[in-house]
């Protein structure tokens, strides 16, 4: 999620609110795969990819990586933790959004491993990577940045999807945003010369029945704050 924010730094500026667009509440569950391309200066070409299980329902979003079980065997042959108990990996925790009453949105993070929650304060959003918008969690993008971008004559793949776009001199942005679903199906954005282009692809699976959702049974896991683990 944390990249899905930075791929939008440039269109900052394009932020409002969406309540009035926002066409009512889709559950649904999706696999993100998410893909960079980085050209250095040094004439070194890096290529990444990974994967999320992606989850929205009723007032929370989940999302979490995708752990290959070859990879995950190793990491639990005996001794493999052994000195690194008390190390937290943001990047292989699960991220947990819930919506208050309020409709203010509150981040946390998740080992179910370890059974670990960790709880983000406000304070320490932008040092995570996240904006603090319920909407760009639920949505991924912001139906209301969605609206703000120029209708591409692109055709698209899907049915009931579009092409939205946005071009400035050096970089790009555009979505396949899947009207019905209130989801972008497809997330590009990067340099115009090809020195940088990241890529995120939904696609969607079926939902978990309500008693194995990720967050069910989370009280019952040690909670910490975020700042606890910098000391």
């Amino acid at each position: 999620m944390k990249r899905l924010l930075l791929l939008l730094v440039f269109l900052l500026p394009l932020s409002a609110s969406s309540a009035s667009l926002d066409k009512g509440r889709k559950d649904l569950a999706a696999i993100l795969t998410h893909e960079s391309h980085v050209l250095t200066a040094e004439g070194v070409s890096k290529d990444t990819r990974y994967q999320e299980r992606f989850i929205r329902k009723n007032e929370h979003v989940w999302a979490e990586r995708i752990v290959p079980d070859k990879v995950q065997a190793e990491a639990e042959k005996p001794g493999a933790r052994e000195g690194h108990k008390h190390d937290f990996n943001f990047n292989l925790a699960a991220k947990h959004i819930v919506k208050d009453v309020n409709g203010i949105p509150a981040i946390s993070f998740v080992n179910r491993h370890d059974k670990l929650v960790v709880a983000v304060g406000k304070e320490e959003y932008q040092s995570i990577g996240f904006d603090g918008s319920w909407e760009s969690a639920y949505h991924l993008v912001s139906p209301a940045l969605v609206r703000k971008l120029a209708l591409s004559g692109a055709p698209s793949p899907v049915a009931n999807a579009r092409w939205y776009e946005k071009n400035d001199k050096d970089d790009f942005f555009r979505v396949l945003w899947a009207e019905d679903l209130e989801l972008p199906l497809v997330i590009e954005s990067g340099a115009r010369n090809g020195v940088r282009h990241n890529k995120v692809t939904a696609k969607i699976v079926a939902l978990p029945q309500a008693a194995v959702l990720p967050w069910v049974n989370l009280q019952n896991f040690e909670h910490k704050d975020y700042n606890d683990l910098l000391d």
